[in-house]
């Protein structure tokens, strides 16, 4: 930014920088073309969505190949949110992702549509209030007739929640269990510093039977080393290494060989 609203183009990218002024309703973009013909293309919003560290707010409205393949984005208000309402496919714009929202602004229902309007399925989005936020509860697909397209449901649960196997307020809010559409189930347990100490996976056995082979994890920490290690049920441990800024530099596993990263 060179005080005026300008902006230099930093000398290791290759490519062009577009601005269009905004006539009536429409409002100013930018865009930027890489050497490969791919470009975004940027909107200014007149409102900052309620972020006040981000007035005028800045929204992607388009994004595309070389050859016109790509998508643009619509937004719920075309003044000032940040909640994106529709992603259309830029060469047939029937074909898309039309999401919406609850009262408290997360996301509640994902829907797809093909071309000429056929609607082939929708996701579905639950939450809870636990103190004063919010947790997803739930994910569910419920298709439309397509072949082959099954209902599908995720289930969260989190300490804290009603009905919670523990109700202490030293773990509210963290996950207690995950449960996939096939039925494996996965339960986590605390430290009372909110830690992770296990974590237990319960998998159907095949066949139609209401068996389930559990597998338990644990997690211990040497936070004086940036050391956390993980031991499986068969008692095989890793351990990860981390810097000062908490940053993965390293992994050493029980068999002998370290992988480092820089």
């Amino acid at each position: 930014d060179a005080g005026q609203s300008e902006y230099s183009l930093p000398a290791d990218l290759r490519g062009t920088l577009g601005y269009q002024a905004g006539t009536g309703a429409t409002a100013d973009t930018w865009s930027y073309t890489s050497r490969d013909g791919a470009s975004v293309k940027f909107e200014e919003a007149t409102g900052n969505a309620g972020h006040d560290d981000r007035a005028p707010l800045g929204r992607l409205v388009a994004k595309e190949d070389l050859n016109g393949n790509g998508v643009s984005i619509s937004y719920v208000s075309s003044t000032s949110s940040d909640r994106i309402s529709d992603v259309s496919d830029i060469r047939n714009a029937g074909r898309k992702l039309t999401f919406g929202y609850d009262g408290n602004g997360q996301i509640q229902t994902i829907t797809k549509q093909h071309t000429g309007g056929s609607v082939p399925g929708s996701w579905t989005y639950g939450y809870t209030a636990i103190g004063s936020n919010r947790h997803l509860t739930s994910v569910t697909h419920a298709p439309t007739g397509v072949v082959g397209d099954a209902s599908v449901a995720y289930t969260y649960a989190y300490y804290g929640q009603t009905g919670s196997a523990s109700m202490s307020t030293a773990f509210a809010g963290l996950l207690e269990s995950a449960e996939m559409p096939n039925g494996d189930l996965t339960e986590f347990e605390y430290y009372p510093n909110r830690r992770l100490f296990a974590t237990t996976e319960y998998s159907v056995v095949p066949g139609g039977t209401d068996e389930t082979v559990a597998h338990t994890s644990t997690q211990t920490y040497n936070l004086f080393r940036g050391r956390t290690t993980a031991t499986d049920s068969k008692g095989t441990s890793t351990t990860m290494a981390f810097n000062e800024e908490g940053l993965l530099e390293g992994v050493l596993h029980e068999d002998g060989p370290i992988s480092r990263i820089e």
